[in-house]
């Protein structure tokens, strides 16, 4: 369970990993139909079910091989630990758990001074009453990995970041324009002063109100060999007329992404179109996310 604040945000049920016969398929053939599935899901395609000792001793235990093929709907059980870093599945459970439940997640990370998020961990049975006998807390983590939530194997994912951003940022707002939805921040290029210790804080520009309506691509005659100096001069350029974008070079060939206005990027362009060598009839139209600020990257 994901404690933000003084209410659970996200719940998941965690079992080990496993597969789950058709009749036709070997277990074999069911880890690599899992496995694939898996890699679809932005969390647990890097949490694929591997083999190993453990994964034989189970089989085994069950009467199974690699080899064997389960009747259809048999579970056959491939690890005994219910992490999804080994392989294992997270169900979504959010809605469904009892408030008793959930108000004693809440007062466990309550109990820790200073904790304002947590993940709990809960031993329950539903089938047991009271309700108020039927579970434990049996450990926390101040630095849950909140993907879980986010993207379980089976069920609703929960939007974790927006819990977090109200219980931390209570008087933000969160825009409903489309284009806000692809408008971002280049990590790399706002934490660099912080992890260089040439900075102790960062501020982040605020996103324009017209949140980047005209966004274009060009291609550029260089290859994006550019200088140190000419690089500063295109900063100054983008802050100037107000542009977002970037100067990617992929394969030894360079194009110019730009958003704004209609008006900010025909500026952009009067200034540095003959620096940068953009060949304006190539102009396209582009819907990717747009990272605030102005990088080069090659």
């Amino acid at each position: 369970m994901l404690v933000v604040g003084d209410r659970v945000v996200a719940a998941c049920l965690r079992r080990p990993a496993n597969v789950v016969g058709d009749g036709a398929s070997t277990v074999q053939e069911l880890i690599v139909q899992k496995n694939k599935v898996r890699l679809e899901n932005p969390y647990l395609c890097k949490k694929l079910i591997g083999r190993d000792r453990e994964v034989d001793q189970y089989l085994q235990r069950q009467g199974y091989g690699l080899g064997d093929i389960p009747f259809a709907g048999v579970e056959v059980r491939l690890r005994g630990k219910a992490n999804a870093s080994q392989g294992g599945d997270s169900i979504d459970k959010t809605a469904e758990l009892p408030t008793a439940v959930k108000n004693a997640a809440v007062r466990a990370v309550a109990a820790v001074p200073g904790l304002a998020i947590a993940g709990v961990d809960i031993l329950f049975d539903a089938n047991r009453t009271p309700v108020e006998d039927s579970f434990r807390v049996i450990e926390m983590n101040s630095r849950p990995e909140i993907e879980i939530n986010m993207y379980p194997w089976k069920g609703a994912g929960q939007d974790v970041p927006q819990h977090i951003l109200d219980v931390f940022f209570p008087s933000s707002t969160r825009s409903d324009a489309p284009r806000i939805q692809k408008t971002g921040l280049n990590l790399k290029q706002l934490l660099a002063p912080l992890q260089g210790a040439s900075a102790n804080e960062v501020l982040v520009k605020t996103i324009p109100a017209h949140a980047y309506p005209a966004r274009q691509s060009y291609w550029l005659r260089e290859k994006g060999d550019f200088s140190a100096t000419d690089k500063n001069l295109v900063y100054l350029a983008a802050r100037r007329a107000g542009v977002s974008g970037r100067v990617e070079t992929v394969d030894g060939v360079a194009r110019l992404l730009l958003a704004g206005t209609e008006e900010s990027i025909r500026k952009f362009l009067r200034s540095e179109a003959q620096r940068l060598g953009v060949d304006t009839g190539s102009e396209e139209q582009w819907n990717c996310e747009v990272a605030q600020g102005f990088y080069f990257n090659s």
